[in-house]
């Protein structure tokens, strides 16, 4: 009785795990592979136990090793699933077909159930080891290492048995009493380690995503896809190692796009600029949704040239871009730059950036400004120091403009601009 309670107690713990994974699919956890793989090694490990034939047919043997080949290559699956990872399926289908070629000769020509569970276990350790072989390559999260690292601990487990089933002799009696000998004993323990080591492994990578999920989360901007000011603010603070140029955006005249357009259409403007942002600077840099209608790019690079460059690339861009469920609809931007060198702070150069963008809302919007040119910093200055501003732009206010910077007003007209509203 005390040994049937033993057998019994590994596919129980796998139906177990199996049956509890199942279950929390449906409560939105993507667990059903491992649940499967579990139901399908727990089937294998009662196939051993069931009494075989009296002519201990090849086709049970077959079916037991398929059980679990099959639960180790639905495993396999789920981990890879999980990841980014390409998966490639034919040397798992090799491994599996070869390792089951390799138990029909060993039980039905060399009649040695040793030998069987010795190219069984090697196979699903070759499995394994496919598998983190893709994994090698993705192990810049903590979720992924510490279910690289369980993995790998099951794999060296299987290969140590490999080898202890190599160096002792063949189980006497009969072939039903494989069960009750060394390896059958070895078999279920460590059976019921790996299902209980396994399933904690994957119950912390649930705690671990969801950890991971709340971080993107609180640093996410849900309208734009882009970073917040929190996760622009610890990204660039992780990612910057020297000199950087900072670029700050204002999309021009915004509350007549929510006036003209409702706050669906204003959501819809948010999130295309957000687009086109990430689409210009790809991986170069960090892209980040300050607030309301105001962007911020940090590029790795402290050259005030390729700063310009950049903003007026994508202000070309915002200016001829079609809205299409937006007729009508024309959105421009308005641009200051800042370089950083390696002792400077982020905040420092976020000022100096908006003070530029101010001198570009009050210079007519629509442009970009990078220098550090008194008219431009006056202008920007008295912008941002105005109380009770009209909203009238530089153009529409008929105030002169410098002819060397068409669309700038000059230093003279710094104080009446002062009066003017900064009109987003």
């Amino acid at each position: 009785m005390q040994e049937a309670i033993l057998y019994w107690s590994v596919p129980v713990t796998f139906w177990i795990f199996g049956s509890a994974f199942m279950v929390l699919r449906r409560r939105g956890f993507q667990l059903h592979d491992w649940g499967a793989s579990f139901l399908l090694l727990g089937a294998g490990y009662a196939s051993i136990i069931l009494p075989p034939p009296q002519d201990w047919p090849l086709a049970k043997n077959l079916v037991e090793d398929m059980f679990f080949l099959s639960g180790t290559a639905v495993m396999n699956h789920a981990l890879t699933r999980r990841f980014p990872v390409r998966r490639v399926l034919w040397p798992m289908v090799a491994i599996i077909l070869a390792s089951l070629g390799g138990a029909a000769w060993a039980v039905g020509i060399r009649e040695s159930i040793r030998i069987e569970t010795l190219i069984v276990q090697a196979g699903c350790a070759l499995l394994i080891l496919t598998t983190l072989a893709q994994l090698s390559r993705r192990l810049d999260r903590p979720v992924v290492r510490l279910q690289f690292t369980a993995f790998a601990i099951v794999c060296v487990t299987l290969l140590v048995q490999c080898g202890i089933y190599a160096m002792t002799p063949e189980p006497g009696g009969e072939p039903g009493d494989w069960l009750a000998s060394g390896n059958g004993f070895i078999v279920q323990v460590t059976g019921v380690c790996i299902a209980v080591f396994l399933a904690f492994a994957i119950v912390l990578s649930i705690g671990m995503d969801a950890m991971e999920q709340l971080e993107r989360v609180s640093i996410t901007d849900p309208l734009s896809g882009l970073l917040n000011r929190r996760g622009f603010e610890k990204a660039a603070a992780e990612r910057r190692s020297g000199g950087a140029t900072v670029i700050l955006l204002d999309i021009d005249h915004f509350k007549r796009v929510n006036d003209g357009h409702g706050h669906a259409g204003g959501d819809i403007v948010i999130a295309g600029v957000g687009r086109l942002l990430s689409e210009s600077v790809l991986d170069s840099g960090l892209v980040a949704r300050l607030g309301g209608e105001e962007f911020v790019i940090l590029l790795p690079t402290a050259d005030r040239a390729d700063g310009y460059a950049v903003a007026e690339t994508f202000r070309q861009a915002l200016e001829i871009r079609v809205w299409p469920h937006l007729p009508g609809l024309r959105i421009t931007g308005s641009f200051g730059v800042a370089t950083l060198g390696p002792s400077d702070s982020i905040d420092e150069a976020l000022r100096v950036a908006d003070l530029r963008l101010y001198a570009a809302k009050a210079s007519g919007r629509n442009r970009v400004v990078a220098s550090d040119e008194p008219d431009e910093r006056a202008v920007g200055a008295a912008w941002l120091s105005g109380s009770e501003r009209s909203g009238i732009s530089g153009h529409a206010s008929g105030l002169p403009i410098d002819d060397r910077h068409p669309g700038r007003q000059t230093a003279t007209n710094a104080a009446a601009t002062a009066g003017l509203e900064r009109d987003a």
